[in-house]
């Protein structure tokens, strides 16, 4: 294994990019690898009029803030994540409630504020796993989803990485999500390298996450305390000086 923690960055490259950074200034190495691709859709054609609010998981969605009405970014706007939030800030929005788990921890908080018979619109990737329009027509909230983004899954390893693996040169790998932390887990068994796992820690953003690598043998899996980036930024670090 290297002497200086390198750690695999499976999220997509504009993702991976900000956290390097982050592990860079605390002298941790990272090679960025997504697993998943991030593809921009336009917004679809909306049959609402007037939506009481909006719903934005990811900071991915963002992008279709910039084609509704401008009237529309007055609305509260719930956003999962520091990040989703900041998103939404810089195309304009001026009433964001942010989250700080995930879809399913701001039901309670949307289904208090918004009153019956109310409609929303929810801006979303291609595979969510909160059925949010399930979750709110108990309460007769009636949901738009509205598919702005599709994560394509990679099938192939870039050479770097491959040779990184294929050498042990690589002391862990970083999940941010159930999806990113699967297709791993698929893409080694493909190219031959499910082995290298038993050579590397697994860090997971949650134990959701940390169950989808389950199939592989990993040298460890640790899960952070709470669901955010910085939660996972301190987690390598700890772990990563402890054993150095």
């Amino acid at each position: 294994m290297a002497e200086q923690p390198t750690i695999w960055l499976t999220r997509p490259r504009e993702d991976s990019i900000s956290f390097a950074n982050d592990l860079s200034a605390q002298s941790i190495t990272s090679i960025i690898a997504p697993v998943l691709s991030i593809v921009r859709q336009p917004l679809p054609p909306l049959s609402l009029k007037h939506p009481a609010a909006l719903l934005i998981t990811s900071r991915h969605a963002a992008h279709a803030l910039a084609e509704l009405p401008p009237e529309w970014r007055r609305l509260p706007a719930y956003c999962v994540g520091s990040a989703t939030a900041h998103a939404a800030l810089q195309y304009g929005l001026t009433h964001i409630i942010p989250g700080a788990r995930n879809a399913l921890a701001l039901m309670p908080r949307i289904t208090a504020d918004i009153a019956s018979g109310s409609e929303l619109l929810y801006l979303a990737g291609d595979e969510t796993r909160t059925d949010v329009a399930t979750l709110l027509g108990v309460n007769n909230i009636h949901v738009t989803t509205a598919i702005v983004y599709h994560a394509v899954a990679e099938r192939a390893l870039s050479d770097e990485i491959r040779s990184a693996l294929s050498e042990q040169r690589i002391d862990a790998a970083a999940f941010f999500s159930p999806r990113s932390a699967e297709i791993a887990c698929q893409v080694l068994q493909r190219n031959d390298l499910a082995s290298a796992a038993a050579q590397m820690n697994a860090y997971c953003l949650s134990a959701t996450v940390a169950q989808a690598l389950r199939r592989l043998p990993w040298a460890n899996i640790h899960i952070c305390p709470t669901p955010t980036r910085h939660a996972m930024r301190e987690l390598i670090v700890s772990r990563e000086r402890k054993k150095g």
